[in-house]
């Protein structure tokens, strides 16, 4: 595996334009979301909220600008209606799962978030701990060096402003476009640089719940995120080097 490339995944940074919201999606949860609807198949719907593209399953949607989904206004059979609750239940697991991600940034638990995240199936034992060492060094570095440490936060559905993003992830960024993830939104605050915001985005590998990326988002607005920003970057484009540098040489054939 090529660091880089894996670290092309942890360090990407770049502006978003908060979208115009068109459609109201209702899922059978109970929970409404906003945003543009980027992709309709007869399986799902990805629908690109504060600049993420997020994936529901029809299963799970109740309705799309008021309009029924073909999965929720067919006849619910008894064993369909097992299958609705347990699509609840998944939802409330997920969010309970993106918590204690949120909880484990709180309490700056880096090591133990680093067992949540998804690891790519090809890995040997370096790749996991290089990945293991700019996961948890550079939220250390973001985290408690840059922001400050979490004080608060608390979950949204919409993100109304203009954010610098910094998205930390394993494996390669093709790897993680493979995954079809669902994302949570959290209102934060830093002890040093006050409020931005976190996307957790959640994945299933193969019944397993893993953590696909972390998102910190900064406001265009402040001032200090240009610069947290770059800084940030350097310090995980130091890291790459290191790791490329260690790396043994390659066989010649």
């Amino acid at each position: 595996m090529k660091k880089l490339n894996s670290l092309t995944a942890i360090i990407a940074s770049f502006y978003f334009l908060i979208p115009v919201f068109a459609e109201t999606v209702v899922l059978k949860s109970g929970k409404t979301v906003e945003g543009k609807i980027l992709e309709k198949t007869d399986k799902h719907l990805k629908i690109e909220i504060s600049g993420v593209g997020i994936t529901y399953y029809l299963d799970e949607i109740e309705s799309i600008d008021g309009q029924k989904t073909l999965a929720s206004s067919e006849t619910i059979a008894p064993s369909s209606k097992n299958s609705a609750a347990s699509s609840q239940i998944s939802d409330a697991s997920e969010e309970s799962f993106a918590d204690k991600v949120i909880g484990k940034l709180k309490s700056a638990d880096f090591e133990s978030l680093f067992k949540d995240f998804y690891i790519p199936k090809n890995y040997d034992a370096r790749a996991i701990q290089d990945d293991k060492e700019a996961i948890t060094a550079g939220l250390s570095e973001l985290i408690q060096n840059k922001l400050g440490a979490l004080e608060n936060y608390s979950r949204v559905s919409v993100v109304t402003e203009q954010l610098m993003t910094l998205d930390l992830s394993t494996g390669t960024p093709e790897i993680a476009a493979r995954l079809v993830s669902r994302n949570f939104f959290y209102k934060v605050v830093f002890s040093k640089f006050g409020a931005a915001y976190i996307n957790v985005g959640i994945s299933d590998d193969n019944g397993k719940t893993v953590v696909k990326n972390i998102i910190v988002g900064l406001p265009i607005s402040d001032s200090k995120s240009k610069g947290v920003a770059l800084d940030f970057l350097k310090f995980m484009s130091d890291i790459a080097e290191k790791q490329q540098k260690r790396d043994p040489a390659p066989v010649q054939k």
